[in-house]
């Protein structure tokens, strides 16, 4: 988040109501050997994530942009999933049901699953960046890729 934050081009209200009120009880639950997605959520990613169906894309590279410097930043390879649905607007007041493509990598501990989320068209936040970057974007790109979203979930046991 404070990537995003940082690196807004408009910075005010357009980080004002980023999506990081979650609670440690917020959980994405894979059931029907991870074809379908169960949200078990209250907090901001509730406003995303939906009780879907799972499909698996292709692997992946993306940047973490997160953790620049100078050159390049690095890259990982995730798996990108189809979710059937989310709201994309990533909204508790506006929704806008499709499909989305997410990516998943679980990290070396093999206990944290990171989630990244860079489909998505921000109608509370990041509002004025995703129409500039929308503008510019090609079909079948995400003009908020540079500004993904990551969360980190701890596997229950």
């Amino acid at each position: 988040m404070d990537y995003v934050k940082n690196n807004a081009w408009y910075g005010g209200e357009e980080i004002a109501n980023m999506p990081e009120n979650n609670l440690p009880t917020d959980m994405l639950e894979f059931v029907n050997g991870g074809t379908r997605l169960k949200v078990h959520a209250t907090g901001d990613m509730a406003k995303y994530f939906r009780d879907a169906d799972v499909t698996f894309l292709k692997e992946q590279l993306v940047y973490l942009y997160e953790f620049g410097g100078i050159g390049r930043p690095p890259q990982v390879t995730v798996s990108m999933m189809n979710l059937s649905q989310a709201n994309v607007n990533f909204s508790g007041v506006n929704e806008k049901l499709r499909s989305v493509q997410v990516g998943f990598r679980l990290l070396e501990d093999n206990e944290t699953l990171e989630v990244t989320v860079f489909d998505y068209e921000p109608t509370d936040f990041l509002y004025n960046t995703y129409k500039d970057l929308a503008a510019w974007s090609g079909e079948g790109e995400f003009p908020m890729e540079m500004h993904m979203i990551r969360y980190h979930f701890t596997k229950v046991k």
